[in-house]
């Protein structure tokens, strides 16, 4: 795991994988659409690639064309015109309109106001680092199954911004070192597009671990040997695969977009408390008492 994000949102379309012949298949995995809110009121939306084992309702029977909002952890890397999605037919201009494709790590249906920004957490190589305005990029590569072996689109593209906070006083010294290798999180703030596809998503800090200079990749030509090894279950304790029926065909043929305006006059992104640290002389004090409260 490279790039992952998790947090609310809003899923649509659920529909089955499509065998070579056109028809569903016969497994349990299904592909929808994830609409995430962002702190800047924009929509990303990813196309999420998901194992319903359990056979949840994926969708409003009594309205199909209506979201369901869940909370789901995935890995994600950024949409491109390499991504082979297997089980789906879907065209550049279809895919276009994505910009992240993720495999769902897990997922719970939930009822919640889904305008709050997701969470991201990435590990990749600093660079084109500028402390003077505290912003870096981070390229989290990972494997996926779009795409070739190694392949640069492999990756979640992140521009970090060091905000100026109380966790943060100087951001010009968060900033890493290039070709540092870095763990970042935080919440997306926007993205930029380049021909339609994803350029880089802007990634508000909220926290980062330095982890030691980068090294090249394993190359057999240069004669360089690994210590360590990476040991698999046998097949044989492995559970069998599931035998349970697929799920009903998509909800709806054509994919509709999704608008946030439903939500307006709900409120958003309720108070949050704040505590206040005790006074050194009053031992009665208690730094887990609730104040008061802001929303910011």
């Amino acid at each position: 795991m490279s790039a992952r994000i998790n947090g609310p949102v809003v899923i649509t379309n659920p529909r089955p994988l499509q065998a070579s012949n056109g028809e569903d298949s016969k497994s349990r995995h299904l592909l929808f659409d994830a609409h995430f809110f962002l702190s800047d009121g924009s929509e990303l939306t990813v196309l999420l690639k998901y194992f319903n084992q359990n056979n949840l309702l994926l969708h409003d029977p009594d309205d199909p064309d209506a979201g369901v909002v869940v909370v789901l952890e995935a890995t994600v890397v950024r949409m491109s015109t390499e991504a082979h999605i297997e089980g789906s037919d879907l065209t550049l201009d279809e895919l276009r309109e994505y910009q992240l494709y993720g495999d769902v790590a897990w997922m719970y249906p939930c009822n919640i106001d889904p305008r709050i920004p997701p969470y991201i957490h990435a590990i990749g190589t600093a660079g084109s680092v500028e402390r003077d305005i505290a912003t870096f990029n981070i390229d989290a590569n990972q494997w996926s199954p779009v795409y070739p072996r190694n392949h640069p689109s492999a990756s979640l593209p992140l521009r970090v911004l060091v905000p100026t906070s109380k966790r943060f006083p100087d951001p010009k010294k968060i900033c890493p070192s290039n070709q540092q290798w870095t763990y970042v999180a935080g919440c997306p703030t926007k993205f930029s597009l380049k021909d339609g596809y994803l350029d880089r998503l802007d990634l508000d800090l909220n926290a980062i671990a330095y982890m030691g200079k980068h090294v090249p990749p394993y190359n057999p030509s240069q004669g360089i040997h690994l210590h360590t090894f990476f040991a698999a279950a046998p097949l044989s304790l492995l559970p069998p695969p599931a035998l349970c029926k697929t799920p009903d065909g998509p909800v709806s043929a054509k994919r509709k977009r999704f608008n946030f305006g439903k939500f307006d006059g709900v409120e958003y992104a309720p108070e949050t408390p704040v505590r206040k640290r005790p006074r050194r002389d009053d031992p009665f004090a208690s730094d887990c008492t609730v104040l008061e409260c802001s929303s910011s």
